[in-house]
């Protein structure tokens, strides 16, 4: 159902992470208290990474939750990708650079080179 399904909480700047699989479509990556909480004006690379059995959600190449999944992973095919929706408000944020692959990882990736300085 999601796969994966990034927002904000209505009225913070707590992300709210699901990221489906055929057992469960609704499956949430962090729970309430390891969800990130994102400061204003501020520039952030996001990833959630979903291996086999588990998904990763990294900020700025940090591990910020793992969670365990049942196993059942698939690669998904013809994903349509959604920024808004009528039934919420809008999040006083910007989203741009949004890459999505169909890579499903054996093992954690790597993590990235530390960012230069603005």
């Amino acid at each position: 159902q999601r796969s994966p399904a990034i927002w904000f909480i209505p009225n913070t700047r707590n992300l709210y992470v699901v990221d489906g699989h055929p057992s469960n479509g609704n499956d949430e990556v962090c729970s309430g208290s390891e969800r990130p909480t994102l400061e204003k004006d501020i520039t952030y690379l996001i990833e959630v990474v979903s291996h086999p059995d588990s998904t990763t959600l990294l900020v700025d190449g940090v591990t910020r939750c793992h969670d365990a999944r049942a196993g059942d992973r698939e690669v998904l095919h013809d994903v349509q990708v959604y920024f808004s929706d009528p039934w919420h408000s809008p999040a006083d944020a910007e989203v741009s650079d949004v890459i999505m692959t169909g890579l499903l990882l054996s093992s954690p990736p790597p993590s990235p080179p530390p960012r230069a300085p603005a």
